[in-house]
């Protein structure tokens, strides 16, 4: 009976101990929120999807090579997917960090078009949705 309880306590540890370690998938953006706002075809206020703070937002095509992101945000930011048509990097930065970046299914929004040289300020990342005729929404500054 001991020896069981020992186990049971050990399994439990080990449990809490991985979960405790394993990286999160929550980059506080609220991505399921976002496709239901695109699915309505709803003004894209980017600042309403995010859980902290951030002064700029950029946005990288797919095939974007990493020496114009590091560039643009002055530091390296990986980008798995960049040799992938279905895939952007977003990058929130406050100030010259950036405080988080991940990458987006172009199906879930296409924010490839929005590349600009500085990125987005809050007040000016708001985007308007268009149907593309590849089926994916595609997001335009505005």
């Amino acid at each position: 009976m001991l020896a069981k309880m020992k186990i049971t306590v050990l399994i439990l540890a080990v449990g809490l101990a991985l979960i405790g370690c394993a990286k999160s998938d929550s980059h506080s953006f609220a991505i399921p929120a976002l496709r239901d706002a695109i699915a309505r075809k709803e003004v894209i206020e980017l600042k309403k999807f995010t859980a902290f703070s951030w002064d700029r937002v950029h946005f990288f095509a797919p095939y974007t090579p990493p020496d114009v992101i590091k560039k643009e945000v002055g530091k390296d930011v990986p980008f798995p997917h960049s040799s992938s048509e279905g895939y952007c990097l977003v990058v929130f930065m406050a100030g010259s960090t950036v405080v988080v970046s991940f990458e987006v299914g172009r199906s879930d929004a296409d924010f490839s078009m929005l590349y600009r040289p500085g990125g987005y300020r809050p007040e000016e990342a708001m985007f308007t949705v268009e149907q593309a005729p590849y089926g994916w929404k595609k997001l335009k500054h505005g």
